[in-house]
């Protein structure tokens, strides 16, 4: 009976699935309780301070590219910043995508954070609806916020 019971607890939870739990809480890094979410953040960014307002616009608006839609009617939208990161003593901390027809919500179809240690160029892809209208943004460490024309997908 007792190596019975042994065994039922053990199917319960499956070797891999213990381990790869495990791991997961070893791996995971640990946020503070208030800490903000990369949305949160851009959203408060968004929200107070001044757009395209210092540095060079040719390396900080974002370069866009835009796929053909699937059969599903969604589009891969690439955003990326025209610098690598660390360039000149400023790199790009965040890129997202805003919904250009809801300002008063300011909904955010997606953001990324960026290191400065980061060596690659800053990009960000998500899949939108076609005939969604959205604006890149771009926040610099040195030169602010950057905000693009809206784009319709």
């Amino acid at each position: 009976e007792g190596r019975e019971a042994k065994m039922f607890a053990l199917n319960l939870l499956p070797r891999r699935t213990a381990l790869c739990a495990g791991a997961a809480l070893v791996v995971a890094p640990q946020l503070p309780a208030n800490a903000e979410t990369v949305k949160e953040v851009v959203r408060r960014l968004d929200g107070t301070v001044s757009r395209n307002a210092d540095g060079d616009p040719a390396e900080h608006l974002c370069e866009i590219v835009v796929g053909q839609p699937g059969f599903d009617s969604w589009c891969p939208v690439e955003i990326s910043a025209p610098y690598v990161v660390g360039a000149e003593g400023h790199h790009i901390d965040y890129l997202w995508l805003k919904d250009a027809r809801t300002t008063s919500t300011q909904k955010i179809f997606a953001a990324r954070a960026f290191e400065r240690t980061d060596p690659t160029i800053p990009r960000l892809v998500q899949n939108l609806k076609k005939g969604s209208v959205f604006r890149p943004m771009a926040y610099c460490s040195t030169h602010g916020l950057w905000e693009g024309e809206p784009i319709t997908v």
